[in-house]
This record gives structure tokens, C-alpha cells and sequence, in this order.
């Protein structure tokens, strides 16, 4: 971790890389945003071109130019449930994670060039639910 922060103040050519990994039931796919792949893991993480930003509610847009198909079309065309798990990591030889994001919820369009998916964030925890209140209705057993 020292790496990443003296790399950072010390200035000069970095890389702070994404890895992506989006499934359904069946696929999975594994990306990175640099022009060589990277075995990290025991999985190979493809060279893609896309990019991520997240957003200050825990949601996200990852926008990825479908030079290569990576299977992300019949993704979008089955209207397939995914799973995207976004990594920021350093990379210098030793492959250091500092930043994860996991996303199961969104929407994605496709513009024959690039496919943009707006994640939300899974905010099932932060719902309030009403107090129980009992009676003899839905607790007919121990009124």
C-alpha cells in the first residue's frame, strides 16, 4: 500500500486501472482498462476500453466501446440479469486492491458502439420499514 501513496506523491507515469467482472448465470467476463491483459488471481482479465465513474450515492456508469464483443450484446438483448463487480487497483509488477464496488441493479443501452450501463446502489439497507404492530389478524396464534 506504501507504493500506491509514494507513487502518487512522488508524480511521474502510474496506472490506476479498473478490473470488471460481469456475469449472469451462465457467462462470466473479466475486463481491464490497459492495453495488456493481466492474470490476476488464476483469471485472465482482458484489455478493453471502457470506463467507470462512480457517483456519491454508491451507484456508478461504466461505458465500454464494443471494439470486441466480449459477449456483453446477448447480454443486453436477453434483458439478462448481471452482476458487476468493479476493482480499482495498482499495478506496478504486484497487483494492489484499494477501492471495490458491486453492483446487481440498472439499466444498460447500446448505441452499436458503446454500451453504457447506469448501476444504482443497493440501498435494501437503508429502507425504514413501519413498526409491527399486532392484533388478532396477522398474529391469530397468540392473541
Amino acid at each position: 500500500m506504501a507504493n500506491i501513496y509514494r507513487s502518487l506523491a512522488e508524480g511521474g507515469a502510474f496506472s490506476l486501472p479498473f478490473l470488471v467482472t460481469v456475469n449472469d448465470k451462465e457467462n462470466t467476463v473479466y475486463l481491464i482498462n490497459d492495453n495488456t491483459d493481466l492474470t490476476y488471481n488464476d483469471v485472465v482479465y482482458k484489455a478493453a476500453s471502457f470506463n467507470f465513474r462512480s457517483v456519491q450515492n454508491g451507484g456508478g456508469t461504466l461505458e465500454i466501446e464494443l471494439v470486441e464483443n466480449h459477449g456483453f450484446i446477448d447480454f443486453v438483448e436477453n434483458n439478462t440479469a448481471l452482476n458487476i463487480s468493479v476493482v480499482g487497483i495498482f499495478w506496478d509488477g504486484e497487483v494492489t486492491e484499494f477501492a471495490k464496488h458491486e453492483f446487481k441493479y440498472g439499466s444498460a443501452t447500446w448505441n452499436e458502439q458503446k454500451l453504457t450501463l447506469d448501476l444504482d446502489a443497493d440501498d435494501r439497507l437503508s429502507m425504514t420499514f413501519p413498526a409491527c404492530i399486532f392484533n388478532n389478524y396477522n398474529n391469530r396464534g397468540n392473541t
